[in-house]
């Protein structure tokens, strides 16, 4: 039996290689074992095991490592997005070096010098516009939205940065619904709106992480903007994908909770326009966008909400959005 002061060496990282599954299509995922221990606690609950008598070559290949050798798209005096060719996409971060990129051919790579994937940012979605470029393919779109579900429906959580959506979304989780993400989703469209699960991750500000009380959840890592990156402890809590029964946007925090509040469809695309965060970085058209967000706003009741500290009322609000569309759907 080993524990603290048994004088046990910790666990060392080991290479990480697993079947991953996205919206129903295959990843294959390899990564040494600095970056495994990078990017697995982020995408371990996307493990999948492959279709039987599925061709393995079928799968997208998706290599991620660290390396003191330069990624040959490494561009340090122009970081940023940039196109490999009509499909593909690259992108630079600088302090300390990261590339993230997509090809038709070669699937995708997350690259980084030595330590670089312990950012938190990198551990909280690693390669999201990469990954969101390779779904748009297959015409899954990547959206700046949190997304929970209550029995197999699902609220999108909408919202411009800094107005709560991972709080929401954690309040959620407490209250009983399923988790699917607090920032980035895939949504597919047809046959029916569906929002599936990317990473099983959260950022959180101070003050979200001490009304959550969420101290004891796994750190992954600080984001540039001072938030903690934690993996979602409750692994009975993720979903993988759900119907999307309700819209949710958040105005900006009240001293109460209000809603939810309808809101008319001539308002909801104009209130969409923040998810739209990767296609205007390049990663799928924005005439994409415009359809998914088009459908949504077409076919999904939209609700507003206008946030508080009061958790537990403002996880009431969400799910009363929800059972008030399920009713609207009959």
């Amino acid at each position: 039996m080993t524990g603290p002061g048994s004088g046990a060496a910790p666990a060392q990282p080991v290479p990480l290689d697993l079947d991953l599954e996205i919206a129903g299509h295959a990843l294959r995922l390899t990564a040494g074992a600095a970056a495994g221990a990078a990017v697995g606690p982020a995408l371990c609950h996307l493990a999948a095991r492959p279709s039987p008598g599925a061709d393995p070559r079928d799968a997208t290949p998706w290599r991620c490592w660290e390396s003191a050798a330069p990624h040959p798209l490494w561009r340090g005096d122009a970081p940023g997005p940039g196109r490999l060719d009509r499909t593909g996409l690259v992108v630079t971060r600088p302090d300390p070096p990261v590339v993230e990129a997509f090809d038709t051919v070669a699937g995708l790579e997350l690259w980084g010098a030595p330590g670089a994937l312990a950012g938190g940012d990198v551990r909280a979605h690693p390669a999201s516009t990469a990954l969101a470029a390779w779904l748009a393919t297959r015409d899954v779109q990547v959206l700046h939205a949190a997304a929970v579900a209550y029995d197999g429906r699902a609220a999108l959580v909408l919202g411009p940065g800094g107005t709560g959506k991972s709080t929401t979304a954690l309040a959620c989780l407490h209250d009983g619904a399923d988790y699917l993400g607090d920032d980035l989703t895939a949504i597919e469209i047809a046959p029916t709106p569906t929002v599936h699960a990317l990473y099983a991750t959260a950022k959180l500000t101070p003050d979200a992480d001490r009304a959550l009380s969420l101290h004891a959840w796994p750190t992954l890592g600080e984001t540039p903007k001072g938030k903690r990156v934690v993996a979602v402890a409750d692994a009975d809590a993720l979903a993988r994908r759900a119907r999307v029964e309700a819209l949710v946007f958040l105005d900006p925090p009240a001293a109460q909770v209000a809603g939810p509040r309808r809101l008319p469809r001539r308002a909801v695309v104009r209130a969409l326009a923040p998810t739209a965060l990767k296609a205007g970085l390049g990663a799928g058209s924005l005439a994409q966008w415009l359809t998914a967000a088009a459908t949504l706003a077409r076919e999904v009741p939209a609700w507003a909400i206008t946030p508080s500290w009061d958790l537990v009322a403002l996880a009431r609000a969400v799910r009363v959005a929800v059972e008030r569309s399920t009713t609207e759907h009959g």
